[in-house]
C-alpha cells in the first residue's frame, strides 16, 4: 500500500461510496477527486461533487434562515412575555408583573437581603371622575397618575396598575417604612400641585395608601393582602391617609368581609338594616313636628352597628341602592302605620339620607313614586336629606329626577349645613326646602359668644334663602333654648331623645304632643302655612 489512491474500478467505487457516506452526514470538506480516464465513473463523481457544493450552500442558507426566524420567535415571545405583564393603557407593570417582581425579591430576602417594602396606593374620588366627566377622561386620569408615580419613586423602585384605580409600588434595595411613608406624602403633594387631569372634578383626586413590610414567612400573596388591608384603613379615615400594616387590621379587614356578605345576602332576604327614629322638635312649643330615620344594623354577634361602619362598606360592595330601597320601604311602612292609628297629621314628615347619584337618578323617582302609591301616602311624607358635597352638573337627567321629586311633594334637606365647600352657590342651585346646620356650628352657643355669632350668620343664610333652618346636636336645654332664641324653627339632639325602633317611638308620639308636621319656612308652628 504506497498511501496512493485506488484508481481502479473498484477503488473509485468504494471511493464514491465513501463520498456519499460524509454527504449524508453533511460533510462537504472532501471533495471526491476524479481519475484521468474521464469515463463514466469520473462523470458520476463531477456530478457528485456539484450536488455537495448545492446542498452545502442551501444548508447555508437554511441555516441563516433558521437563525433568524429563531431570533424573531425570540423577539416575539419577549414582546408577548412583556405584553403579558405590562398594562396596555398605563405602560407600566401590571399585577403579573408585580407578583413576579415580589417573588423575585422575596427570594432574595430569604438569602440574606433587605426585606421588600409594598406600598398598596387606590385613588379618592376617581369613581367620581368617570361617572361625570366619562370614560376617556377617566383613563387620561390613570394615565397622569402612572406618569406621577414614575417621577415621584426611586429610579428603581417599581410602579405596578394591579386593576381598576388599584396602584402599587415594589420598593427596591434596601427601602424601609420611613422611606415608604416619603413616597407616599411626595405623591400626595404632587397630585395636589398637579391635578392629572385639568378639570375641577378631577381635582378630588388624591391617594390612599397602605405599607407593609416582609417578615421571615411573608409570602407575595400575604404580602399584597396586608398591604391592601392598610390601604383600606386609610381609605375608611377621615384623618391620615397613610398607615402601615398591623396585624389588628387583618382582623377588621375579615370581619368587615364577612359583614359585606352578610348585607348582600340579608338586603335580598330580609330586613337586615332597620331605621332608628330620632325626633325633630319645634323649638318654640317643644313638640314633636317630625323625626329622621337613622340606619341601624341589630347584629347577632357584633350588636348594634352603626351607619359609619355600614355605610363605607355598602359603598366598597356596591350596595347603596337596596340599601337605601330597604329604609324607604321600611320608613314609609312605619309612617303609613302611623297615620292608620292617628298617631300623626298629614303634615307629619320623616327625613332619610340618600346618596347623591340616587337622588339624581330616574330610577330612583320611579322607585318612590312606587312605593308612595303602593302605601297610598302623599310624597310630602318623606323628606329627602343630602350632604352639602352633592355636586350638580345640570344634566338632564339630574334636573329632570329633581323637578320630578318636587312635583311628587317629596322634600329635599341639606344635611350638616355649613361644613361643606359650596355655601352660597349651592343654596341658590339646590331645589332644598330646609336645612340643617351641623353640629360643630351648634355646640357652645349658650356659653361662646364667637360660636353664637358664626351660627347667627349661618342661620340667617339660610333666612334669606328662604329654607327652614334645623339646628342639629341639641344636647342641653340651655342649647335649645339659645338655639331658639337665635330664630331656629328645629332641633334636634339628645336632648330631645336618642335614636329609637319604631315601636319606641310610637310611645314619643303618643305622649310627645306631636304636631301636625313641619312649618314653612321661616314661619313658625302655624298651621294655615302647613303645606308650603
Amino acid at each position: 500500500m504506497n498511501g496512493k489512491p485506488d484508481r481502479s474500478w473498484g477503488g473509485r467505487i468504494n471511493q464514491i461510496f465513501d463520498g456519499l457516506l460524509r454527504i449524508a452526514n453533511e460533510d462537504f470538506s472532501q471533495p471526491l477527486q476524479p481519475s484521468d480516464q474521464r469515463d463514466e465513473l469520473d462523470a458520476i463523481i463531477i456530478g457528485i461533487n456539484a450536488m455537495a457544493e448545492d446542498l452545502s450552500t442551501n444548508l447555508q442558507v437554511l441555516d441563516r434562515r433558521v437563525a433568524e426566524r429563531t431570533r424573531d420567535l425570540k423577539s416575539a415571545t419577549d414582546a408577548l412575555r412583556q405584553l403579558t405583564i405590562t398594562d396596555h393603557l398605563t405602560g407600566v407593570g401590571n399585577r403579573k408583573a408585580m407578583e413576579l417582581a415580589l417573588e423575585h425579591r422575596l427570594v432574595e430576602y430569604r438569602r440574606g437581603e433587605a426585606p421588600p417594602v409594598v406600598v398598596s396606593l387606590d385613588l379618592d374620588h376617581f369613581k367620581e371622575v368617570n361617572d361625570h366627566l366619562g370614560h376617556h377622561m377617566g383613563d387620561l386620569a390613570l394615565r397622569g397618575v402612572a406618569d406621577l408615580l414614575t417621577r415621584c419613586m426611586r429610579e428603581n423602585d417599581g410602579a405596578y396598575r394591579l386593576g381598576g384605580d388599584e396602584f402599587a409600588v415594589l420598593l427596591a434595595g434596601d427601602a424601609d417604612v420611613e422611606g415608604a411613608e416619603a413616597l407616599c406624602r411626595r405623591l400626595m403633594r404632587a397630585i395636589e400641585a398637579t391635578p392629572v387631569v385639568p378639570d375641577a372634578q378631577a381635582r378630588r383626586i388624591g391617594f390612599s395608601c397602605g405599607i407593609s413590610i416582609a417578615r421571615p414567612d411573608s409570602t407575595q400573596e400575604s404580602l399584597m393582602l396586608e398591604a391592601d388591608t392598610a390601604m383600606y384603613v386609610s381609605k375608611r379615615s377621615r384623618g391620615t391617609k397613610i398607615h402601615v400594616f398591623e396585624d389588628s387590621m387583618l382582623w377588621a379587614r375579615r370581619r368587615a368581609a364577612e359583614l359585606t356578605n352578610q348585607l348582600r345576602g340579608g338586603l335580598a332576604t330580609e330586613r337586615i338594616v332597620v331605621p332608628y327614629y330620632q325626633p325633630i322638635v319645634d323649638l318654640a312649643s317643644g313638640q314633636t313636628a317630625a323625626a329622621e330615620a337613622l340606619m341601624r344594623w341589630d347584629h347577632p354577634v357584633y350588636g348594634l352597628i352603626s351607619p359609619d361602619e355600614v355605610l363605607p362598606l355598602a359603598r366598597q360592595a356596591d350596595l347603596m341602592k337596596p340599601l337605601t330601597e330597604s329604609m324607604v320601604r321600611q320608613v314609609l311602612d312605619d309612617v303609613s302605620e302611623w297615620k292608620n292609628d292617628g298617631l300623626v297629621g298629614d303634615g307629619f314628615r320623616v327625613s332619610v339620607n340618600v346618596e347623591a347619584d340616587e337622588l339624581k337618578s330616574l330610577c330612583f323617582v320611579d322607585f318612590i313614586t312606587g312605593e308612595l302609591r303602593a302605601r297610598d301616602l302623599p310624597g310630602d311624607v318623606l323628606v329627602l336629606e343630602i350632604t352639602e358635597n352633592l355636586e350638580l352638573h345640570g344634566a338632564a337627567e339630574e334636573l329632570f329626577a329633581m323637578e320630578s321629586l318636587r312635583r311628587l311633594g317629596v322634600r329635599l334637606s341639606i344635611d350638616d349645613f355649613g361644613t361643606g365647600y359650596s355655601a352660597i352657590a349651592y343654596l341658590r342651585c339646590l331645589p332644598a326646602k330646609s336645612a340643617k346646620v351641623d353640629r360643630s356650628l351648634i355646640a357652645g352657643i349658650d356659653t361662646d359668644e364667637r360660636q353664637r355669632g358664626i351660627a347667627a350668620a349661618v342661620l340667617q343664610l339660610i333666612q334669606v334663602s328662604g329654607l327652614l333652618s334645623v339646628a342639629e346636636g341639641i344636647e342641653t336645654e340651655a342649647l335649645a333654648a339659645e338655639a331658639g332664641r337665635l330664630g331656629f324653627t328645629l332641633g334636634q339632639g339628645y336632648h330631645f331623645g336618642r335614636p329609637m325602633p319604631a315601636v319606641a317611638f310610637r310611645g314619643v308620639l303618643r305622649v310627645g304632643g306631636q304636631t301636625s308636621g313641619w312649618p314653612a319656612a321661616g314661619q313658625g308652628l302655624d298651621t294655615t302655612k302647613l303645606g308650603s
